[in-house]
């Protein structure tokens, strides 16, 4: 990218943010936090005019600095290969074409971090739900956080308002190779509150306005100054994902980082158990988001956590990518940080699953031993949505339309209706693999003589206490279903 830029669109140099003292070439002019490399030969003609990140009279005081603009290196464009310690290493990623892609359907690209740094920096005009990416490398295409076999890289959302200046302050003041960029919802002033998660975790029964400005500060990380004039549009705005509260606030910028690491964080080479592992993965993540100072959604400490590629839509205008050059990222330098999504234990969860005679009892309610346990961190009731639709709901079929692949496994054995799947806390067995979980349609349970509604059951001694509506709750909050697919056998919306 261009950045220094005359009143006639004639391009005449490129400034990089980040330490010039780990970059070859070695810049023209190096200045605090960041570098200048002159562009030699003819100007660049047509590039944005105005356009530039480099501060001006930082660039001024350096130039006038030189006896002579002879004594300053010129580069011409085909020399300008930057390279630094954070752009060399050897990325693998999975790669798939928008949030739905299919288990076992992820493709692997490999590339330098600088190669696929060069897709972050090229902003394209699309829709938020696209071409998207994990942090590293997965088994037989599937996403899923016991499928990855090691992560290159490492993305941060940061959406608490922080402007562009401050966040890339804080990673070059660390020294960190990373690219930043805008996200589809950049600078936007209005924002849906999933109203059962602001109630729960605010102990609310109305939209009051001081409490939903505690809420973004205190839950989103949003900073203070951009709620300071919230303003309620609709308390109770009913969408296809529930009800939701709507508010304007001061807009909103909002940036994702991605970082290489220094070495692949491979999961089957932690030491201990792959749970072990995979813990290690999130308590190191949040380790880091935390002394940066970043607020992160607790959502991204999952493994296999996907991302989307830079897109804007058509009529903006406010949408960026920006390199920061420097070194890579040594997550193990970091202390591991605990992160609690509120699950109990397995000792008091209740009875094993919904097909006791106390489920159907209840009239397929669940278990009211805790009134929070069944609300996803989005605020989905699975409670409410038991009620009106588990007797209905066609597990299988939309296991097999939404997901497919190796988590659906064999059918059950003698005839039984159903077939075996792949547990969502497989991972938290002693063994992988297996034929210990199952599912069935509730249609195949009433023809079976049975009308407490559809089977998701795992046998094994991690998942003891675990009922249907715990294994759904693990597989919406690790996005592998969604409260809204595209068929008929979704997860109904919320009643």
């Amino acid at each position: 990218m261009i950045d220094l830029v005359t009143d006639l669109g004639e391009g005449v140099g490129l400034y990089v943010a980040g330490s010039p003292d780990v970059v070859e070439p070695q810049p023209s002019l190096k200045l605090e936090g960041g570098m200048i490399f002159m562009i030699d030969g003819d100007p660049l003609l047509k590039q944005p005019a105005g356009f530039h990140l480099c501060p001006l009279s930082a660039f001024l005081d350096k130039g006038r600095e030189a006896d002579s603009l002879d004594d300053l290196t010129w580069y011409t464009p085909a020399q300008l290969n930057i390279v630094t310690p954070g752009s060399i290493p050897n990325v693998v990623l999975m790669t798939g074409r928008s949030r739905q892609e299919g288990q076992g359907k992820w493709k692997p690209i490999t590339s330098t971090f600088a190669q696929f740094s060069a897709i972050l920096l090229d902003h394209k005009v699309g829709e938020k739900n696209g071409t998207c990416f994990l942090q590293g490398e997965s088994a037989d295409g599937a996403r899923k956080s016991s499928a990855q076999i090691a992560n290159h890289i490492l993305g941060v959302d940061l959406d608490s308002g922080a402007p562009l200046n401050d966040v890339m302050a804080t990673i070059q003041k660390h020294g960190l190779e990373a690219v930043i960029y805008t996200t589809h919802s950049h600078l936007k002033d209005t924002s849906e509150i999933k109203r059962d998660h602001f109630m729960k975790k605010m102990d609310a029964n109305v939209a009051d306005l001081e409490l939903l400005k505690r809420y973004l500060i205190e839950r989103k990380g949003v900073l203070p100054h951009i709620v300071k004039k919230l303003e309620v549009l609709d308390d109770a705005k009913h969408t296809a994902e529930g009800v939701v509260i709507l508010v304007r606030h001061e807009p909103i910028p909002k940036f994702r980082a991605v970082f290489s690491l220094s070495e692949p964080f491979i999961f089957a080479k932690r030491g201990g158990s792959q749970q072990d592992a995979i813990n290690e993965w999130k308590e190191r993540y949040a380790g880091f988001c935390t002394d940066m100072g970043f607020f992160f959604d607790e959502k991204c400490v999952d493994p296999a956590r996907l991302f989307y590629l830079p897109r804007h839509k058509n009529s903006n205008s406010n949408f960026g990518s920006w390199r920061i050059a420097g070194n890579t990222l040594d997550l193990d330098k970091f202390s591991r940080v605990k992160i609690s999504r509120n699950r109990r234990s397995g000792a008091a969860r209740g009875p094993q699953n919904a097909f006791t005679a106390a489920a159907i009892a209840a009239g397929a309610n669940d278990y009211d031993d805790d009134p929070d346990r069944y609300i996803t961190d989005d605020g989905f009731n699975l409670r409410r949505w038991s009620a009106k639709f588990a007797k209905h709901f066609e597990i299988q079929t939309m296991l097999d339309t939404l997901v497919g692949g190796d988590f659906i496994r064999e059918p059950r054995p003698s005839g039984k209706p159903g077939v075996q799947v792949e547990c969502p806390f497989e991972a938290e067995h002693t063994t992988l693999g297996g034929s210990g979980t199952f599912v069935v349609n509730a249609g195949d349970n009433y023809a079976d003589g049975f009308e407490g509604g559809f089977t998701f059951n795992c046998q094994h001694a991690a998942c003891n206490g675990r009922d249907r509506l715990d294994f759904l709750k693990e597989l919406l909050e690790n996005e592998i279903i969604s409260e809204a697919g595209p068929t008929q056998q979704k997860l109904p919306a919320r009643a």
